[in-house]
């Protein structure tokens, strides 16, 4: 089998892109691009370590290389969660995949149950999910909608179906369904 390493330049790294840093798979959580004067222009990211979860910040010139990681997508269901694992349906004859939740805490308040999902493996290790930039939740608990409230800029807390918390507009009640940003974790309309 032959190996062949992808390399990007650091301009082309992007919320999402993971890259291969010092060993390991990290994962672009948040970029910044800037450039002084006539001078090169530098290219700043928040990465978060797969396999560790370690967070930091790392600058590159705009004009180096980066290796993208050698990681594998497969499509797998998600079906529940346990204190400590996600669990998954890796489709082979009832095989269930388990990631720690540590690797996935934020990705996990995203899912619902038999939803299909990518997942990142490196080594053959399950280590990261892949969510959409939107996903569609239902509105488990909040205060009563205030009828005729769509126009002022006033947000109530909501208890998603998930056990995610998000502040939304007075007139969402409990029952419907709304659009929420993987990124943010912010209301973005109703579904």
């Amino acid at each position: 089998m032959v190996t062949y390493i992808v390399m990007l330049s650091a301009n082309e790294l992007r919320n999402g892109t993971v890259f291969s840093y010092e060993d390991g798979p990290w994962k672009v959580t948040k970029f910044e691009h800037s450039f002084k004067g006539r001078g090169r222009g530098k290219v700043t990211v928040k990465a978060r370590n797969l396999k560790t979860g370690t967070v930091r910040e790392i600058s590159y010139q705009s004009s180096e290389m980066v290796e993208e990681a050698d990681v594998e997508r497969r499509q797998l269901t998600y079906l529940y969660r346990t204190r400590d694992e996600a669990i998954f349906d890796g489709g082979d004859e009832g095989e269930q995949i388990a990631i720690p939740i540590d690797k996935v805490e934020w990705e996990i308040q995203f899912l619902t149950k038999k939803q299909e999902i990518w997942t990142l493996f490196f080594e053959e290790e399950p280590i990261s999910i892949i969510l959409p930039p939107t996903v569609e939740l239902e509105v488990k608990e909040t205060d009563p909608g205030v009828k005729g409230d769509t126009v002022s800029n006033t947000l109530k807390q909501a208890k998603m179906s998930t056990g995610l918390a998000v502040k939304v507009p007075l007139f969402i009640n409990a029952g419907e369904k709304i659009i929420v940003s993987t990124e943010d974790g912010g209301y973005r309309s109703r579904a």
